[in-house]
Parts: structure tokens; C-alpha cells; sequence
């Protein structure tokens, strides 16, 4: 084969597999595209993330979302320093916004930073709302909200313990007494993608000693281009989280773990390839993809 078909070193914590800890996003990553996780996590040559203003709305909306659970202040003003915090960590990665990646249809990243904030301040008030519904309260998890609630477990796999670690963005108790799962969405609904709740429900089950049987999205815009009058929040359907129980999620990182001890990298190309971090040093793309 050709020099471009050839494997790039892999770094030290990979090549000796002591000590990896995966997450949900690394399962998905690898599920959607081997190449793209490959090169994003296995080489030693990685790129880095290229800076967004999806990252910079998305992680100043939930961090805003956690911090309203125990302030004073109004969640507008939450989101305003969240969003400054977030970019200027990213505008330390890169200064040159003319290298963030854009929203499709979208030029400037002045223009991205622009809409989205103002798309995040409407959201912020649908979030607000949804709060003040009276149909659910945030657990606790030891004296504090349950909100960004860290997990680590354990599954016994053929190749020996895989940790998984994680982060669950809300745990809450209904009106009728019952425990749910939430996870917060500030991109484009995807509603097919449950495993994401479930490994979350596995691991609050035994967290909180409950059983939890149904998890959900809430989404905080509809539109595909962010915009000053973007659309209010939304939930998803319900999802069943008994069927994601440790049994499965110990095949589930098995397989991943068996995939990266022998290499099956395989690439998934198609539109998403323009705005994705790894095509410069994507093999599908030197084939001609």
C-alpha cells in the first residue's frame, strides 16, 4: 500500500492501552466514523478541535442551565458571562477567527458569534419557562442540584476493566415522584440517538439507588440556522432506558475496545466531511472521497 494508507504512529497511551478511560461522546465517535476517531484521539500527530461558535453557544447554554439551578441571578446574565468565558478559552486556541469553523450558510464567524448569542438569550428564556412549569424539580446529589452530575464505572470486559466516565446534564424528580434523565441540546435534534441516555440512566440508577426507567431530550432551538428569533424549547419523546442495562453496555465498549486492539478504523464519508477536524489527514479523502 501507499504511504498515505499507512497508519500513523500511535501515541504512547494508546499503543500500551493501560489507563484509557472512554466517554459516551468516544463510542459515538468511533460508531459514526473510525477514521475520525482515529485521528482525533489514537495518533500522536493529532489535530486539534478547531474553535466554533456552536461550542462557544453550546457550552455557555449549559453551563448557564447548571448555574441558574443555584443562583440568584436571571439566566440571561448566567448565559452573558458564561459566553464570555467560553470565548475567550476558545479565541486562545485560535485568534484568528477566520479559521473557526462556520455554521453552514453562515460567512463570518462575527456573524456565527453574533446569532448565536442572540439565539441563546431566547433559549435561556424557554429554558426559564420550562423551570417554572412546576412539573419536575432537580434532585440532589450530595447537598448540591443534580446538574453536570460526574459518573466512573466499571465494566468487566474479555479484555480486562473498561472505565467510562461522563458527565449527566440533569437529573429530576417529577411531580408524580418518579426520577428522569435530561439531557440539554442546543444543536439539531437527533432523536433516533438514545444510547447516550441510556449509558447516563445506567449510571444514575446506581448512583442514586433508583431504579430510572425514562430519560428525554430537551432541545432549545428547532431552526438549522441560528437566528435573533429562534424557536423556543422542546422535548423529545421518551426513551425506555431498561434495555441499556450494564449487560449491554459491557458489548458495547468491548466492541470498541476489540475494534481499536486490531485497527478496524472504518470511514464514513458524505456531506459532514467539509466541516469535520480530521479530513486534512482523513485516508478516505486521499482516495478521493
Amino acid at each position: 500500500m501507499t504511504t498515505p494508507l499507512k497508519l500513523q504512529r500511535f501515541s504512547e497511551k494508546y499503543r500500551e492501552r493501560d489507563g484509557v478511560i472512554y466517554s459516551y461522546s468516544q463510542l459515538e465517535s468511533i460508531s459514526s466514523c473510525g477514521e475520525k476517531y482515529r485521528i482525533l484521539k489514537m495518533i500522536e500527530d493529532r489535530p486539534d478541535q478547531q474553535p466554533a461558535a456552536w461550542l462557544v453557544h453550546g457550552n455557555a447554554f449549559h453551563a448557564a442551565a447548571e448555574r441558574s439551578h443555584s443562583s440568584n441571578s436571571d439566566m440571561r446574565t448566567l448565559y452573558a458571562e458564561a459566553w464570555q468565558e467560553e470565548l475567550e478559552r476558545q479565541t486562545e486556541v485560535q485568534p484568528d477567527l477566520t479559521k473557526w469553523a462556520l455554521t453552514p450558510r453562515v460567512k463570518k464567524t462575527e456573524t456565527d458569534l453574533e446569532l448565536r448569542f442572540a439565539a441563546g438569550l431566547i433559549q435561556c428564556d424557554a429554558y426559564e419557562t420550562e423551570k417554572a412549569s412546576g412539573e419536575w424539580e432537580i434532585a440532589e446529589f450530595d447537598g448540591q442540584p443534580a446538574v453536570e452530575v460526574p459518573f466512573q464505572v466499571e465494566f468487566a470486559t474479555q479484555f480486562g476493566p473498561v472505565q467510562v466516565r461522563g458527565k449527566i446534564d440533569e437529573v429530576r424528580i417529577t411531580k408524580n415522584g418518579t426520577y428522569e434523565i435530561v439531557d440539554l441540546k442546543t444543536g439539531a435534534a437527533q432523536e433516533y440517538k438514545n444510547r447516550q441516555l441510556g449509558l447516563y440512566g445506567m449510571a444514575a440508577s446506581e448512583i442514586f439507588q433508583e431504579e430510572i426507567v425514562w430519560g428525554r431530550y430537551w432541545y432549545s432551538k428547532l431552526d438549522t440556522v441560528p437566528r435573533s428569533g429562534d424557536k423556543l424549547g422542546r422535548y423529545s419523546r421518551y426513551v425506555d432506558l431498561r434495555v441499556y442495562n450494564r449487560e449491554y453496555w459491557t458489548l458495547e465498549f468491548e466492541m470498541m475496545e476489540q475494534m481499536i486492539r486490531n485497527e478496524i478504523f472504518i470511514p464514513n464519508p458524505g456531506d459532514q466531511c467539509g466541516r469535520c477536524d480530521a479530513a486534512p489527514q482523513c485516508r478516505a479523502r486521499v482516495l478521493g472521497f
